[in-house]
């Protein structure tokens, strides 16, 4: 990322967020138990579950993310609505 590139508001406004009180305990607590060592836990992962959409998805994936490009071309894969982005 370019942080020339990112707009002044954006910047503010999410540093107006994390500063709110209790903001980084609720992220922090969220990380752990959503995430290990290795990524998202299998079991808060709901792939299966969305595979049944029947609207348009749209699958977003960053190099920066915390799981591989290549679960996010299976997720879209398995959803017979989406398309991806990566």
């Amino acid at each position: 990322m370019d942080p020339t590139k990112v707009p002044a508001l954006y910047l503010e406004t999410l540093l107006a967020g994390l500063t709110r009180p209790g903001v980084q305990e609720t992220w922090a607590l969220l990380m752990h138990r959503l995430c290990g060592w290795r990524g998202f836990r299998r079991e808060v992962v709901l792939i299966e579950e969305a595979t049944t959409l029947d609207v348009p998805c749209l699958i977003i994936w960053g190099e920066h993310d915390m799981a591989p490009v290549e679960e996010g071309r299976d997720a879209a894969a398995r959803i017979p609505t989406a398309t991806t982005c990566t």
